[in-house]
């Protein structure tokens, strides 16, 4: 007997609709133009022009951006879906969270479901249910991304970087090129890729919580700032449940233009006993992918240290 073909279930819908005018624009009627539709088995947009799919299977991550918050207004269109209740023609919200999903394959932004309420509702729906296709996929997934992390980095030697606060492994040939503490109490180091005009750093910085903000203040700042402050700002990912070393941080990760080239950083930010802690890494755009694998050894052997005082009489390099 054959292999029994798995059945395809759709998981959630969603319908967007425009405004057609006739009669001389006295009367109007409205039509679907876009379909946008996760199932057990695939990804699809459906417009007029044709259908987008990516095999649930194949595909590499399903990302937020420009997320926000909206206040008070209307909304109208048609979801529903196997974990979510039937929802039709208009309504009202009241500040909710909305945002675009991007589903990458191939390491590609493929399809973009746009000002999804509730998106991270949806890409938890994603995963699971990508996790549940192939249970063994993130095992094995994790398992390549290693050893490709590993060949990538096999000729790199790296040091311990030691402060009172931290410890984190270095790449032994970049370079300590800012390192100090200012009056207000502010530790900042930045660790540089030679050579010293290429964009690529890694930077910690500690600064004490001196208005009591919660991280989520700090989150809304930094965004803020950087939509002001950022030429061609772009967000790409944005996410406020990443573990750095056993604390919950803030990651976002987006583009800018820097001396007429186009950087991605990747901001991580906590919060641990008052202090507020900042990794930065920075590097051309096009080369993120291939200087990844060395950004992730360094923020996975990071560690606070129990005492928190910053003191450069604590900071030692070792092997």
């Amino acid at each position: 007997m054959g292999k029994r073909r798995q059945s395809e279930v759709t998981l959630w819908v969603n319908e967007i609709k425009e405004n057609v005018w006739y009669d001389l624009h006295t009367r109007h009627t409205r039509i679907v133009v876009q379909i946008q539709q996760i199932t057990t088995l695939n990804i699809l947009l459906r417009e007029q022009k044709g259908t987008i799919k990516i095999p649930l299977s194949e595909l590499d991550d399903v990302i937020i951006v420009n997320e926000h918050r909206i206040g008070h207004g209307r909304h109208a269109g048609f979801s529903m879906g196997r974990y979510f209740t039937p929802n039709y023609g208009s309504g009202d919200y009241d500040h909710k969270l909305v945002g675009d999903l991007v589903f990458v394959h191939n390491r590609e932004h493929k399809i973009t479901f746009r000002n999804i309420m509730d998106p991270r509702s949806v890409q938890n729906l994603v995963k699971a249910e990508k996790k549940k296709l192939h249970p063994m996929q993130n095992f094995k997934s994790t398992m390549n991304f290693a050893t490709t992390t590993k060949m990538s980095m096999s000729n790199t030697e790296f040091l311990m970087y030691r402060h009172e606060a931290f410890k984190m492994e270095i790449p032994s040939n970049w370079i300590i090129i800012n390192k100090h503490n200012a009056p207000s109490g502010k530790f900042v180091v930045v660790f540089k890729n030679p050579p010293l005009d290429s964009v690529d750093a890694l930077s910690v910085e500690i600064e004490q919580n001196t208005r009591n903000l919660t991280i989520e203040d700090f989150s809304n700042l930094d965004l803020m700032l950087l939509k002001r402050g950022v030429l061609h700002f772009r967000l790409v990912e944005f996410t406020n449940t990443f573990d750095w070393a056993g604390q919950t941080a803030y990651k976002i990760i987006y583009d800018g233009i820097i001396h007429n080239r186009s950087v991605r950083h990747m901001l991580i930010f906590t919060i641990k006993n008052s202090k507020l802690y900042r990794l930065v890494f920075i590097c051309e755009t096009e080369k993120f992918f291939e200087r990844l694998p060395t950004a992730i050894r360094m923020i996975d052997s990071f560690s606070f240290a129990i005492d928190t005082h910053n003191n450069d009489n604590g900071e030692t390099n070792t092997r």
